[in-house]
């Protein structure tokens, strides 16, 4: 259901349909036409078939169109972004692995990535992190990058999200004890799925630091306004 606040329109996270505006939208910005759609769906799905790597492999629909609207429905495109996002699975295909259940029963560490229940006015789904919150006795390193590869990748199976991306709000308080894990090869991990999967296959993703190390507010009060909000909305749904 969607919500109201200071005459900004919230649309819930899960949507079963895509309202006219961002439909006029993903048309004007991505090239996206039924027929377009059609089109080059059927001919990436040929790229894939001729491929040695993916010959074979039954992609869902929801997948590939992710692809597709981030190249602007340009099948060859996509069919190289694809390759790339296999490639890096393939390398790092530990991270794409789940989480035992029983973390989730036990630790406080696995709610430190929330996708919030509402998007932005722009239509963003939002993700809320708060490393802080990481105990690594609860939580190995390796779950946590389990968790946050499934927390940034899920929601992009959504088309709502497809098209208008994600925002990730970053609260670096009481993380200053994790420093010892900004290893080099922690840090180049974490460049390769930031910069190199995961802008491949969203272009509307973009970073929003609601804290400073140091825990100092930050002076970008429209995105700690529209945070404030957000998160009220959240706590009201959950009750």
């Amino acid at each position: 259901m969607d919500k109201e606040s200071n005459g900004q329109v919230f649309y819930p996270l899960h949507m079963d349909h895509v309202p006219e505006y961002f439909y006029q939208k993903a048309l004007s910005e991505l090239n996206e036409t039924p027929e377009t759609r059609e089109v080059e769906l059927n001919k990436l799905k040929d790229l894939l078939s001729a491929d040695k790597l993916t010959t074979g492999i039954e992609f869902e629909e929801d997948f590939l169109q992710q692809f597709l609207r981030q190249r602007k429905y340009n099948s060859l495109k996509a069919f190289q972004c694809l390759q790339k996002y296999l490639n890096f699975r393939r390398s790092h295909s530990s991270i794409f692995q789940s989480i035992p259940d029983e973390h989730f029963k036990r630790s406080p560490s696995t709610e430190l990535l929330s996708v919030l229940p509402y998007r932005c006015p722009d239509g963003c789904a939002i993700i809320l992190c708060e490393l802080g919150k990481w105990n690594p006795n609860d939580l190995s390193l390796e779950y946590l990058k389990r968790g946050a590869m499934a927390s940034f990748l899920q929601p992009l199976r959504c088309p709502m999200t497809q098209i208008t991306g994600y925002k990730i709000i970053h609260d670096f308080k009481d993380t200053f004890k994790h420093i010892r894990y900004c290893t080099p090869q922690n840090v180049l991990l974490i460049y390769n799925a930031a910069f190199e999967l995961l802008s491949l296959i969203s272009s509307k993703s973009n970073n929003v630091g609601s804290e400073s190390i140091s825990g100092k507010s930050s002076s970008i009060s429209s995105i700690s306004d529209l945070s404030s909000v957000i998160i009220k909305l959240t706590n009201s749904a959950r009750l």
